[in-house]
């Protein structure tokens, strides 16, 4: 059976309905002489139905009919249309946990190993601290026995340096005089 598609009436009979012969389906056309069918009196479906298995057929329309029909039938997409679209969007949809950003190429990230010079050494690097933040002072503390005798004294720094505490002793029993702060912080 197949589809139609439109329904349309390219040359429209002038002939008077009511002037034809009445016949078993519909009337009879003297000047085209056919059978001309009352689809006037039928539904949607059943016009759709008969048309779809008849070809080259004269009818008897109502001018609303034909409008209504015609819409239907444009408005009715195919089971396969259907099924295709579904499909296409089945497809994106899974699709797209796959897709992969190339955009941005992945950096090389190597580690190294960071060695000091010195050991027991901290680099420190205070920044924006004032004179009046820094106040370090020379420390020697002498240590007797009970003999009161002198055994060592111990030579440091004590003091403050922004927030941080600074206490600093040379090993005991190593005697050592500085001339200067500067000769003692850079033997630190």
């Amino acid at each position: 059976m197949a589809r139609t598609k439109s329904i349309n009436i390219a040359k429209p009979c002038h002939e008077l309905w009511q002037q034809m012969l009445p016949v078993d389906g519909g009337r009879h056309c003297q000047s085209c002489c056919k059978t001309v069918i009352d689809f006037s009196a039928m539904t949607d479906k059943e016009i759709i139905n008969y048309l779809g298995r008849q070809s080259n057929v004269c009818g008897r329309f109502e001018d609303r009919q034909l409008v209504r029909i015609n819409q239907q039938l444009q408005e009715k997409p195919t089971p396969f249309i259907f099924f295709k679209r579904v499909g296409l969007a089945a497809a994106v949809l899974m699709a797209i946990p796959f897709a992969r950003a190339n955009a941005q190429k992945k950096h090389k990230t190597e580690q190294a190993a960071v060695r000091q010079k010195h050991r027991d050494t901290l680099l420190m690097q205070p920044k924006h601290l004032t004179p009046a933040d820094i106040n370090i002072t020379p420390v020697a503390t002498a240590v007797k026995d009970d003999n009161l005798q002198l055994t060592y004294v111990a030579n440091g720094l004590s003091g403050r340096v922004g927030g941080v505490t600074v206490v600093g002793f040379e090993k005991p029993a190593i005697v050592r005089v500085w001339t200067s702060i500067y000769d003692m912080l850079r033997e630190y």
